[in-house]
């Protein structure tokens, strides 16, 4: 089930990007404060890292935010644009690199609910937070409840509308999701996560000689989280099963299972981590148009040596292995193995 709005996803070799916020306008206690900020991606942020001279993605924004009515409702609204290159700032202002987000948010009688609206262009890319599909537009609503001191259940609905650049090369395919997500977390055991969503997929305005899509779309898997003081590991699986059909043809059934496993370690009182995360995803169509297989291996060791008076320091050791074995056309598998150390000083 995906994460809700506002949540952030951390990589094992993706550190926090240098963040330069600053407040514009504070008005009464958190009545509407309004920020602006540049957030720059720096060489070896990403999983597998650029050359030391390619430019470096970055994100501004404008962010507003407003306590409402004391804990009962919180507003939020963003404006933001992302730039390939933070030299030239190339991409601001244009509607492609464009992220528009309203959210409210509360929680009542220990019920948090939501709700955000959100519009993401086709080249916009969040170089921090949450990772937003790109190229669409819909709403979201959520909400989250404890039930006693073990059980924990959200809900969610959403519908979003891919193909906000009006490409006429392509549909808009418009996807209505329901989803769930039962917790379980007894003291000193596992955490364990069981969840599923289900929906409707549909397309319109297609260019000419493409067929209307009609069909389901359904996921559904579990997840065990176990924190110990020093390390913290996760295993999930999920299931994703689609269904569609053109117009008077025989639907194409997909089956995508996926399997995960996640891995860090940070002794006490030592400026280490160590990170490794290791999945498989099968895909295969009942058409016989796909069928593949996809491993990823990624391990990480991170030293933080401390602040400076040019910032804090850390130095970097990592890798990756990705393989990917296409049944269908052998000649596209391919494999791609990589490693490098990065030294970085945050200065702000």
């Amino acid at each position: 089930m995906p994460p809700y709005s506002g949540e952030t996803r951390n990589f094992p070799d993706n550190l926090q990007p240098t963040n330069q916020s600053f407040v514009l306008f504070n008005f009464g206690e958190n009545l509407l404060t309004v920020k602006s900020a540049l957030v720059e991606q720096q060489p070896g942020d990403q999983p597998k890292p650029a050359a030391a001279l390619a430019p470096k993605p970055a994100v501004v924004r404008m962010l507003a935010n407003s306590s409402i009515i004391d804990r009962l409702l919180d507003a939020e609204a963003e404006l933001a644009y992302s730039s390939p290159d933070t030299g030239t700032l190339s991409g601001i202002g244009e509607d492609v690199h464009r992220l528009l987000r309203m959210k409210v948010k509360g929680t009542v009688s220990g019920t948090s609910y939501g709700a955000e609206y959100r519009w993401v262009g086709r080249d916009f890319m969040n170089v921090a937070g949450p990772a937003f599909a790109q190229n669409q537009q819909g709403l979201e609503l959520w909400s989250e409840r404890k039930l006693g001191p073990v059980f924990g259940l959200k809900t969610s609905l959403s519908r979003f509308t891919d193909n906000t650049a009006a490409d006429s090369t392509l549909p808009f395919t418009t996807r209505t999701i329901a989803g769930t997500n039962l917790s379980v977390a007894l003291p000193a055991w596992p955490t364990f996560n069981l969840f599923y969503s289900g929906g409707l997929l549909a397309t319109s305005h297609e260019p000419d000689g493409t067929a209307p899509q009609r069909g389901t779309v359904q996921n559904a898997g579990a997840q065990l989280v176990y924190h110990r003081s020093a390390w913290e590991m996760a295993a999930s699986s999920a299931f994703a099963f689609n269904s569609l059909a053109s117009h008077g043809a025989v639907p194409v059934r997909t089956h995508t299972p996926v399997f995960s496993l996640g891995f860090k370690y940070q002794p006490i009182g030592l400026p280490l981590q160590a990170n490794a995360f290791g999945s498989y995803t099968r895909n295969k169509a009942s058409d016989a148009s796909s069928d593949n297989n996809e491993f990823a291996l990624s391990a990480a060791l991170s030293w933080n040596l401390g602040v400076s008076r040019f910032g804090k320091s850390t130095l970097l050791f990592a890798g990756s292995l990705n393989r990917h074995i296409d049944l269908v056309d052998p000649t596209a598998s391919h494999k791609d193995a990589s490693a490098w150390i990065r030294f970085k000083v945050d200065a702000f």
